[in-house]
Formats: C-alpha cells, sequence, structure tokens
C-alpha cells in the first residue's frame, strides 16, 4: 500500500511540473538563435541619456487592428494605392516614426548631413537657416523625444506620378533652449514634458528608383 501512494504521489509531482513547465515555455516563448545576448540592453541603456520611448506599451487586445481599413477612411489613399500598388499604410506610418525621431534629434543637434537624407531640398533650406541663427546668437537646443502617442495619415495627394501623404504626429517632448556659453536655459523647461501636434507632409515619385519619402513640409496641428 505504501508503495502505491508513493508511486501516486510521484504521478502528481511529475503532472505538476509537466503543466508549469508548458506554462512558463507559453510565456517565454521558444529561442531561435536570434536573440539579443545577456546584457545587450542594460549596456546600450548606459550609454544612452534620453530614453526614447516611441512605442508605449498599451492593454493587450484580441483584436488586430485594421490599418487598410483606417486608412481608407484619409482622402486620397485609394488614388495612391492605384498610382502605386506597392503602398502598404503600416509600413509606410512605422518609417514615418522612425524618421521623426531622426529628424527631431538631428535639428536638436544641428547635424545637417542626416537632415540632408531625410528633406527635400527646400525644407532642408529652411532648417539651415534655423540652426544658422541658433549659432550666431549663441543657442543650443536639447530636445528629447519621449515619445509617439499618435502616427496617422490624414490625407493623400496623387499628381501624376508625384504623391504626397500628409501623417499628423502626436508626441510628448521636452525641449530647452540653452545659453551656448552659459548653458543658462532662456527657453523652456527640463522638466516640462509637452505635448506637441505636428502634420509633416512627405513627398516621392513613385516612377523614381528610389523608394524613400522626402519630408516637404512641417506645420502645427490643431
Amino acid at each position: 500500500m505504501s508503495n502505491n501512494l508513493q508511486l501516486f504521489d510521484i504521478l502528481i509531482f511529475a503532472m505538476v511540473a509537466g503543466f508549469l513547465f508548458l506554462r512558463l515555455r507559453r510565456a517565454l516563448g521558444k529561442r531561435t538563435g536570434h536573440e539579443q545576448p545577456p546584457g545587450r540592453v542594460a549596456e546600450d541603456e548606459t550609454q544612452t541619456r534620453d530614453v526614447v520611448q516611441l512605442h508605449p506599451e498599451k492593454p493587450v487586445s484580441n483584436e488586430q487592428p485594421d490599418t487598410d481599413s483606417e486608412s481608407e477612411l484619409a482622402p486620397g489613399i485609394g488614388d495612391l494605392k492605384r498610382a502605386d500598388p506597392d503602398f502598404q499604410p503600416e509600413e509606410f506610418l512605422a518609417g514615418v516614426e522612425t524618421a521623426f525621431e531622426m529628424i527631431v534629434e538631428a535639428f536638436s543637434r544641428g547635424d545637417i548631413q542626416v537632415l540632408q537624407s531625410l528633406l527635400d531640398q527646400p525644407t532642408l533650406r529652411g532648417f539651415e537657416a534655423e540652426i544658422e541663427r541658433r549659432g550666431e546668437a549663441h543657442e543650443e537646443v536639447d530636445s528629447s523625444l519621449i515619445s509617439i502617442d499618435t502616427c496617422q495619415i490624414v490625407e493623400a495627394k496623387v499628381d501624376g506620378s508625384s504623391v504626397s501623404v500628409t501623417v499628423n504626429i502626436v508626441s510628448k517632448q521636452i525641449h530647452v533652449v540653452r545659453d551656448a556659453d552659459t548653458s543658462t536655459a532662456v527657453e523652456g523647461d527640463a522638466s516640462n514634458v509637452a505635448t506637441i501636434n505636428d502634420l509633416w507632409t512627405f513627398f516621392r515619385d513613385v516612377r523614381s528608383n528610389d523608394p524613400n519619402w522626402r519630408l516637404v513640409e512641417t506645420r502645427l496641428g490643431r
């Protein structure tokens, strides 16, 4: 009888252990061989002054957002898709978020080289003029992009092979202008996180071999 009870206990423990193993496997996933080496995240974080949270966590939903359906509500999307059948709104908006981060940071530190690859010439000249003005005024801009809360297409226009897409970008930023000689803040507050509503327009020629979109206009949203 004692042996039977011991065998029964062993079976129970084995079933519990198996159940816990399955739960752990589902929670952590399978290793694919492409995981980031241990300690890499912590190392990168120590080298970055500001934490840029471009994709803040949102409540998990079982429903998958239909980006194409939402984009169809924007005027001109149908014409854009006919002009460029390969246009994918979700991929485009992911690229816009990356470009937005790069442009905000490059403009803050006056990096013309980065801006040249993302802006058209008239828009670039406007950015260069402001960067030059800051230098003459002995001002430094310290901008930190905290998060992008909204990024959605509001309008698309097609003129022959030329297409443009206007995107509404709502972000949280810290913006401070400092005296370059004394580092004293002359505008803004490092402790104030402001919500900025931007309307940015991107352009490309669908007949061109260059797949990249360039920023051609920036203005504040309402």
